[in-house]
């Protein structure tokens, strides 16, 4: 007989980042993917996106040329982006096309 409390795993799952991150409006070369998914993990680590669903990230560039100013200032980057404009949070069924 176990002597371990069992209680639910305080580990998120990590998301698919691969087919969960979207880029919005922006580039879309391999340098403004690799951002996004930055964005992402930043976002999912401070627990402002749950890691379900799909998470598109605007601007990535910009968005994530945001992240060394808030961290030498000590403000919070996550905090300072704005959902909607910076990122979105959406269903993966809001993408999908039927037929």
């Amino acid at each position: 007989m176990s002597t371990i409390s069992e209680s639910p795993c305080p580990i998120k799952k990590n998301p698919d980042w691969n087919n969960q991150v979207k880029i919005g409006s922006g580039r879309w070369d391999t340098g403004a993917w690799h951002r996004a998914i930055d964005v992402a993990v930043k976002l999912f680590e401070a627990g402002a996106w749950d890691g379900k669903g799909l998470i598109v990230v605007h601007d990535a560039y910009g968005t994530h040329g945001k992240m060394p100013s808030f961290v030498e200032k000590g403000g919070s980057f996550v905090a300072d982006l704005v959902l909607g404009t910076d990122y979105e949070l959406a269903s993966d069924s809001m993408y999908r096309r039927e037929g």
